[in-house]
């Protein structure tokens, strides 16, 4: 079963929030190397349309070796804007720094978009309407328009897009998520804070460290929101352009996010009560993606659908052999 994740106490902050109105929303960015990216990143975050003086940015640092803290520093001195903090936080994983900066989040919303993602005018804006809309929201997932370099391997086709946070299951209003194949990515995502408290966080287990590719940590704490009784909502409207950098556009990529997408849906049936299907029919489609990229229909795509369930099965028959 997961483990609690405790409220941990927050780095040192390098700034104050030069506000003494009632934030809103805590916008936090997770950042590790990324020093090329993450200006256009934090210059969209604050420029939003929603008043500098309702919400704050909180850029979590997680160990990066390159000129992050330098390229930040300017937004931490604007006089204009909302307030903005820096935290330094030297243990590595994705999961514990969403924590850090959650814990450190003086709203009563946490927001979420990655360091590659530069969000529209009106993001939180939009994700602020949905959870006043709707008082059982718990998390509020927005739109993931993925961004791609002008040459794309010959391999590559929209089918892939997922496996770059691509994320928009097409409803055009507001909407609670019923299944579970469709909730949010941790690209653009937020969460009541009290919800957050409740269910225990991050789970520091799961989640990429540094270049890893394990992810998965977003949809375990949204399965345990559900299983609380709270609502899982998608915002059309509130959406980032998630770029992605040529060094990805590599089949190890698919292959490994594949790979770690299978054995997490087999936790998430487990240890978590996910629906889901038998190990027969996990066997029955892990044969049928093979099947289908032998006689060459979209085989890319169908032998990445194979190694999602080889390591989906893999993983449930280590369940079963330790029982």
């Amino acid at each position: 079963m997961y483990a609690r994740v405790k409220r941990l106490p927050a780095p040192k902050r390098l700034c104050k929030n030069r506000w003494n109105s009632v934030l809103r929303i805590s916008l936090i960015i997770c950042t590790y190397n990324r020093a090329e990216i993450l200006p256009r990143c934090l210059s969209a975050a604050r420029n939003q349309s929603l008043n500098p003086r309702e919400y704050e940015i909180i850029v979590v640092d997680n160990g990066s070796a390159d000129d992050t803290a330098a390229v930040v520093r300017p937004f931490l001195e604007a006089r204009d804007g909302p307030g903005v903090r820096y935290l330094f936080y030297p243990q590595r994983g994705l999961s514990r720094a969403r924590n850090v900066g959650a814990s450190a989040a003086r709203a009563p919303i946490a927001a979420y978009i990655d360091d590659d993602a530069i969000a529209d005018a009106d993001l939180l804006a939009s994700l602020i309407r949905v959870y006043d809309e709707h008082p059982d929201a718990g998390c509020v997932g927005g739109r993931i328009e993925i961004c791609l370099p002008p040459e794309l391997p010959r391999w590559y086709t929209k089918e892939f897009a997922g496996y770059y946070s691509a994320y928009d299951p097409g409803y055009r209003d507001a909407t609670r998520i019923v299944e579970a194949t469709e909730f949010p990515y941790g690209a653009n995502v937020s969460y009541r804070r009290v919800a957050l408290d409740k269910a225990g966080y991050f789970q520091t287990s799961m989640g990429r460290i540094g270049a890893g590719q394990s992810g998965g940590e977003e949809l375990d704490l949204e399965f345990r929101l559900a299983r609380l009784g709270y609502g899982i909502y998608y915002a059309p409207r509130a959406r980032v352009q998630h770029i992605v950098f040529p060094d990805r556009l590599r089949w190890a990529h698919i292959a490994g996010t594949a790979r770690a997408a299978g054995q997490n849906w087999a936790y998430y049936e487990r240890e978590l009560g996910v629906p889901g299907q038998h190990v027969r029919d996990d066997l029955r489609w892990f044969a049928g993606s093979l099947w289908r990229a032998a006689r060459g229909q979209n085989p890319r795509v169908a032998y990445s659908q194979s190694i999602f369930y080889r390591a989906k099965i893999l993983r449930k028959l280590r369940y079963a052999l330790t029982a």
